[in-house]
Protein backbone atom coordinates (compact mmCIF):
# COMPACT_ATOMS: atom_id res chain seq x y z
CA UNK A 1 0.00 0.00 0.00
CA UNK A 2 2.82 2.40 0.93
CA UNK A 3 4.63 1.68 -2.36
CA UNK A 4 1.48 2.51 -4.32
CA UNK A 5 1.07 5.71 -2.32
CA UNK A 6 4.64 6.76 -3.21
CA UNK A 7 3.94 6.02 -6.87
CA UNK A 8 0.80 8.18 -6.78
CA UNK A 9 2.71 11.02 -5.08
CA UNK A 10 5.48 10.76 -7.68
CA UNK A 11 2.98 10.89 -10.51
CA UNK A 12 1.18 13.87 -8.99
CA UNK A 13 4.49 15.70 -8.57
CA UNK A 14 5.25 15.24 -12.27
CA UNK A 15 1.77 16.43 -13.23
CA UNK A 16 2.02 19.50 -11.04
CA UNK A 17 5.47 20.36 -12.34
CA UNK A 18 4.19 19.89 -15.88
CA UNK A 19 1.46 22.41 -15.12
CA UNK A 20 3.97 25.13 -14.32
CA UNK A 21 4.63 27.71 -17.04
CA UNK A 22 7.36 26.64 -19.45
CA UNK A 23 8.51 27.97 -22.77
CA UNK A 24 7.55 25.81 -25.72
CA UNK A 25 8.71 28.15 -28.43
CA UNK A 26 12.07 28.91 -30.01
CA UNK A 27 11.97 32.69 -29.86
CA UNK A 28 10.37 35.28 -27.60
CA UNK A 29 8.93 38.71 -28.41
CA UNK A 30 9.09 40.60 -25.12
CA UNK A 31 7.97 44.12 -24.20
CA UNK A 32 11.19 45.05 -22.38
CA UNK A 33 13.36 42.07 -21.39
CA UNK A 34 13.08 38.27 -21.04
CA UNK A 35 11.72 38.63 -17.51
CA UNK A 36 8.54 40.24 -18.87
CA UNK A 37 7.77 37.25 -21.08
CA UNK A 38 5.62 34.53 -19.57
CA UNK A 39 4.00 31.26 -20.54
CA UNK A 40 0.49 32.10 -19.37
CA UNK A 41 -0.79 33.59 -22.61
CA UNK A 42 -0.42 36.49 -24.97
CA UNK A 43 1.40 39.41 -23.29
CA UNK A 44 -0.64 42.60 -22.86
CA UNK A 45 0.83 45.94 -23.95
CA UNK A 46 -0.64 49.41 -24.28
CA UNK A 47 -0.98 51.41 -27.48
CA UNK A 48 1.95 53.56 -26.36
CA UNK A 49 4.33 50.59 -26.62
CA UNK A 50 6.54 51.28 -29.65
CA UNK A 51 9.40 48.81 -29.24
CA UNK A 52 9.97 45.21 -28.19
CA UNK A 53 12.92 42.83 -27.96
CA UNK A 54 13.40 39.45 -29.62
CA UNK A 55 15.21 36.78 -27.62
CA UNK A 56 16.16 33.24 -28.57
CA UNK A 57 18.95 30.67 -28.64
CA UNK A 58 19.48 30.74 -32.40
CA UNK A 59 19.72 34.35 -33.62
CA UNK A 60 20.15 33.51 -37.30
CA UNK A 61 18.09 34.08 -40.43
CA UNK A 62 15.79 36.90 -41.46
CA UNK A 63 13.65 38.36 -38.70
CA UNK A 64 10.00 39.27 -39.38
CA UNK A 65 7.18 40.80 -37.36
CA UNK A 66 3.61 39.62 -38.02
CA UNK A 67 0.64 41.83 -37.20
CA UNK A 68 -2.80 40.25 -36.61
CA UNK A 69 -5.70 42.72 -36.61
CA UNK A 70 -9.01 41.17 -35.42
CA UNK A 71 -12.03 41.21 -37.72
CA UNK A 72 -15.58 40.52 -36.53
CA UNK A 73 -16.58 38.71 -39.73
CA UNK A 74 -14.82 36.13 -41.88
CA UNK A 75 -13.36 38.69 -44.30
CA UNK A 76 -9.86 38.71 -42.78
CA UNK A 77 -7.17 36.98 -44.83
CA UNK A 78 -6.47 34.62 -41.89
CA UNK A 79 -9.85 32.89 -41.67
CA UNK A 80 -11.57 29.52 -41.50
CA UNK A 81 -10.34 28.55 -44.97
CA UNK A 82 -6.86 30.12 -45.03
CA UNK A 83 -3.95 29.29 -42.75
CA UNK A 84 -1.78 31.90 -41.07
CA UNK A 85 1.20 31.16 -43.31
CA UNK A 86 -0.86 31.14 -46.50
CA UNK A 87 -2.32 34.52 -45.50
CA UNK A 88 1.24 35.85 -45.36
CA UNK A 89 1.97 34.39 -48.79
CA UNK A 90 4.65 32.03 -47.51
CA UNK A 91 3.99 29.20 -49.92
CA UNK A 92 7.58 27.91 -49.81
CA UNK A 93 7.22 26.62 -46.26
CA UNK A 94 7.29 22.83 -46.43
CA UNK A 95 5.89 21.27 -44.41
CA UNK A 96 3.95 24.33 -43.25
CA UNK A 97 3.84 24.84 -39.47
CA UNK A 98 0.40 24.23 -38.00
CA UNK A 99 0.84 27.00 -35.41
CA UNK A 100 -0.74 29.44 -34.99
CA UNK A 101 -4.24 28.13 -35.61
CA UNK A 102 -7.24 30.40 -36.05
CA UNK A 103 -8.93 28.88 -32.99
CA UNK A 104 -5.96 29.65 -30.75
CA UNK A 105 -5.70 33.21 -32.09
CA UNK A 106 -9.42 33.80 -31.46
CA UNK A 107 -9.12 32.36 -27.94
CA UNK A 108 -6.10 34.48 -27.05
CA UNK A 109 -7.73 37.61 -28.47
CA UNK A 110 -10.93 37.15 -26.49
CA UNK A 111 -9.12 36.24 -23.27
CA UNK A 112 -6.84 39.27 -23.39
CA UNK A 113 -9.13 41.96 -24.79
CA UNK A 114 -12.70 40.64 -24.72
CA UNK A 115 -12.95 41.18 -28.48
CA UNK A 116 -14.73 38.41 -30.38
CA UNK A 117 -12.88 37.94 -33.65
CA UNK A 118 -13.89 35.51 -36.38
CA UNK A 119 -10.84 36.19 -38.53
CA UNK A 120 -7.75 38.40 -38.69
CA UNK A 121 -6.09 40.62 -41.25
CA UNK A 122 -2.50 39.42 -41.15
CA UNK A 123 0.49 41.31 -42.53
CA UNK A 124 4.20 41.02 -41.93
CA UNK A 125 7.19 43.29 -42.11
CA UNK A 126 10.84 42.43 -42.59
CA UNK A 127 12.81 43.65 -39.59
CA UNK A 128 16.21 42.66 -40.96
CA UNK A 129 18.83 40.04 -40.29
CA UNK A 130 18.59 38.67 -36.77
CA UNK A 131 22.05 39.50 -35.50
CA UNK A 132 21.79 39.36 -31.72
CA UNK A 133 19.89 37.84 -28.82
CA UNK A 134 17.75 40.64 -27.43
CA UNK A 135 17.46 42.53 -30.70
CA UNK A 136 15.18 45.57 -30.56
CA UNK A 137 12.30 45.85 -33.04
CA UNK A 138 9.93 48.74 -33.68
CA UNK A 139 6.21 48.05 -33.38
CA UNK A 140 4.06 49.74 -36.03
CA UNK A 141 1.15 51.96 -35.01
CA UNK A 142 -1.79 49.73 -34.19
CA UNK A 143 -5.28 49.59 -32.75
CA UNK A 144 -6.60 47.82 -29.67
CA UNK A 145 -6.69 44.06 -30.21
CA UNK A 146 -3.69 43.89 -32.56
CA UNK A 147 -1.50 40.84 -31.88
CA UNK A 148 2.22 40.90 -32.70
CA UNK A 149 4.23 37.74 -33.36
CA UNK A 150 7.83 37.32 -34.48
CA UNK A 151 9.22 34.66 -36.79
CA UNK A 152 12.41 33.91 -38.67
CA UNK A 153 12.96 32.56 -42.15
CA UNK A 154 16.06 30.63 -43.09
CA UNK A 155 16.28 29.38 -46.65
CA UNK A 156 12.83 28.57 -48.04
CA UNK A 157 11.07 27.95 -44.74
CA UNK A 158 10.12 29.28 -41.33
CA UNK A 159 12.86 28.50 -38.83
CA UNK A 160 11.16 29.68 -35.63
CA UNK A 161 8.02 31.46 -34.48
CA UNK A 162 6.89 32.90 -31.16
CA UNK A 163 4.14 31.08 -29.31
CA UNK A 164 1.28 33.17 -27.97
CA UNK A 165 2.99 33.10 -24.57
CA UNK A 166 5.81 35.09 -26.17
CA UNK A 167 3.68 37.33 -28.39
CA UNK A 168 2.13 40.71 -27.68
CA UNK A 169 -1.41 42.09 -27.83
CA UNK A 170 -2.45 45.72 -27.62
CA UNK A 171 -5.12 45.80 -24.92
CA UNK A 172 -5.02 49.56 -24.50
CA UNK A 173 -4.56 48.82 -20.79
CA UNK A 174 -2.47 46.31 -18.87
CA UNK A 175 -4.85 43.42 -18.41
CA UNK A 176 -3.77 39.98 -17.31
CA UNK A 177 -2.83 37.42 -19.95
CA UNK A 178 -4.96 34.36 -20.60
CA UNK A 179 -3.55 30.89 -19.82
CA UNK A 180 -2.60 28.63 -22.71
CA UNK A 181 -4.92 25.62 -23.00
CA UNK A 182 -2.11 23.11 -22.24
CA UNK A 183 -1.12 24.92 -19.04
CA UNK A 184 -4.72 25.01 -17.84
CA UNK A 185 -5.24 21.32 -18.64
CA UNK A 186 -2.14 20.22 -16.76
CA UNK A 187 -3.09 22.35 -13.78
CA UNK A 188 -6.57 20.77 -13.80
CA UNK A 189 -4.99 17.30 -13.88
CA UNK A 190 -2.89 18.27 -10.89
CA UNK A 191 -5.98 19.29 -8.91
CA UNK A 192 -7.77 16.06 -9.87
CA UNK A 193 -4.70 14.11 -8.81
CA UNK A 194 -4.60 15.80 -5.43
CA UNK A 195 -8.27 14.99 -4.92
CA UNK A 196 -7.49 11.37 -5.78
CA UNK A 197 -4.62 11.32 -3.29
CA UNK A 198 -6.90 12.68 -0.56
CA UNK A 199 -9.39 9.91 -1.37
CA UNK A 200 -6.65 7.23 -1.18
CA UNK A 201 -5.51 8.51 2.20
CA UNK A 202 -9.00 7.95 3.58
CA UNK A 203 -8.91 4.28 2.56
Amino acid sequence: MRLNLYRVIGFLTMVLLGGLPAYADDIHLCPFNPNTCNANGVIPISSSQTTADVFGPFPIGGLYLAELVPVAGNSGNFNSTTTFWAALGLTLVSPPPTFPTLASAISQEFGATGLMANSFNVTDMFVGAWTMDGQAVSLPANSTGTIFMAFTIRGPGVAAVTSFSSSLVDTGTGTTSVPEPSTGLLSLLGVVGLAGLAFLRKL
